[in-house]
């Protein structure tokens, strides 16, 4: 008896240990192991990181016409008390808000991905020049709403929020 348990305890093991070594925490053995989903997710953040950094690196030179052309014609854009909707508006925006900003850091915490949409969302940080002339340490939360435009991300909305508790 013992050796006929012994039979089917290996006939198990052997049958689900090619299922369950590649196995992840919290996986079903019987799902497929690529998602769909989550492979056009992951493609997508590889092509939106380098595009946040260009953003960020555009913003810190102050290159108003390249920030121009990452932006879709119809751009909700609204950076801490500003508000612009449309390119046009959004060019104005720009023009008033990039000499007053310095330092500017984003960091990316969330992203989502379906389709041609993007959302990314996170925590950034910039120094802004006052009327007076006093500089104001800005800490605030963003998210950006991005459209996959042929093989080009461009900018669908823009919005910044002071941090919580800031």
């Amino acid at each position: 008896m013992r050796t006929q348990v012994r039979f089917v305890v290996a006939a198990l093991v052997s049958l689900t240990a090619g299922r369950a070594s590649a196995q992840l925490p919290g996986e079903s053995v019987y799902e497929s192991k690529k998602n769909p989903r989550e492979e056009v997710r992951a493609r997508a953040f590889e092509e939106v990181k380098p595009f946040l950094a260009d953003w960020s690196a555009l913003i810190a030179k102050k290159d108003r016409a390249r920030l121009d052309r990452l932006m879709m014609d119809g751009v909700l854009f609204g950076p801490l008390g500003l508000l612009a909707n449309g390119r046009v508006t959004v060019a104005d925006t720009l023009a008033l808000w990039l000499p007053r900003i310095s330092g500017y850091y984003l960091t990316p915490l969330d992203f989502d991905a379906s389709g041609n949409l993007a959302y990314a969302f996170g925590t950034l940080r910039y120094d802004r020049r006052e009327g007076d002339g006093t500089v104001k340490a800005i800490d605030a939360e963003w998210v950006m709403v991005l459209y996959l435009w042929g093989r080009t991300w461009k900018v669908r909305s823009y919005l910044e929020r002071a941090a919580s508790g800031g």
